[in-house]
Order: structure tokens, then C-alpha cells, then sequence
């Protein structure tokens, strides 16, 4: 297992939010990854993203801040990710995940798990790649 951080930004001006650590999970030998993204919204992304500090791709992507619009749609649209995780609270206030996240990843084919409808998830990373369940 390879982690790499590639957040957490601080100084004058950094939210809090995107002071967030993001997370590059890499499995060796079968190449997976994964990107933990914490509640980075979009200007986070973009600094990464200019900083060329982002994988080219990833197959699992736990979506920021609970798929907020705030998080943007950039992150899908480059890592295409195979899947994605939504954690997110049922019925929540914030009307998290936000509908444009979610025709994002329809839109790229990414196979969205949320918890609020299956409820706690497992990933489990093998030699060959990786699978999903329920708890």
C-alpha cells in the first residue's frame, strides 16, 4: 500500500475546507487506487490540479463533502473514476449530494455507493482489483 498526501494546504486565506487532506491510495501489485478527498470544494481541486499533484485516474473516489455542489464536478470528469462513495447522512438539510454531482458521475458511468441508501460500505482491495459490499 502506497499513501501519498496530496492536501491539507494551510496559510492566509485557506478555508477550511480546503485545508482538507486529500489522500492517494495506491495497491501494489494490482495498481487500484483510491482518492479520499476529505471536503475539498472546487478552488482545492483546481490549486492540485495546478500544482500537477493529482493521479492521472483513479477507481474509487470518496466524494468531497458529502457530494456538495461546492465540491464541483472537475474531479470526476479528469479521474473517471469507476466508482464513487458518497458518504452522506439521510434526509440531511443540506440537500447533499447535490443533483449536478450526481449527473456528473451518470454522465462519466462511475458507479455511485451513498451511504444514505445502502448504508455502511466496504471496499476490499485484493492482487486482483477490487470489490464492494454492505455491512
Amino acid at each position: 500500500i502506497h499513501i501519498r498526501v496530496l492536501g491539507a494546504e494551510q496559510g492566509p486565506g485557506v478555508t477550511e475546507n480546503n485545508a482538507s487532506a486529500v489522500l492517494h491510495v495506491r495497491f501494489e501489485p494490482s495498481g487500484t487506487s483510491m482518492l479520499f478527498t476529505g471536503d475539498l470544494e472546487q478552488e482545492g481541486f483546481a490549486a492540485l490540479e495546478r500544482a500537477n499533484r493529482l493521479p492521472d485516474r483513479v477507481h474509487v473516489l470518496k466524494m468531497a463533502h458529502h457530494g456538495a455542489r461546492n465540491g464541483g464536478t472537475r474531479a470526476v470528469r479528469l479521474l473517471q473514476p469507476d466508482i464513487a462513495v458518497i458518504s452522506v447522512g439521510k434526509d440531511n438539510d443540506y440537500g447533499h449530494p447535490h443533483p449536478d454531482i450526481l449527473a456528473a458521475l451518470t454522465q462519466t458511468g462511475a458507479r455511485v455507493l451513498r451511504t444514505d441508501e445502502l448504508g455502511s460500505l466496504w471496499i476490499r482491495f485484493s492482487r486482483d482489483g477490487f470489490s464492494t459490499g454492505r455491512f
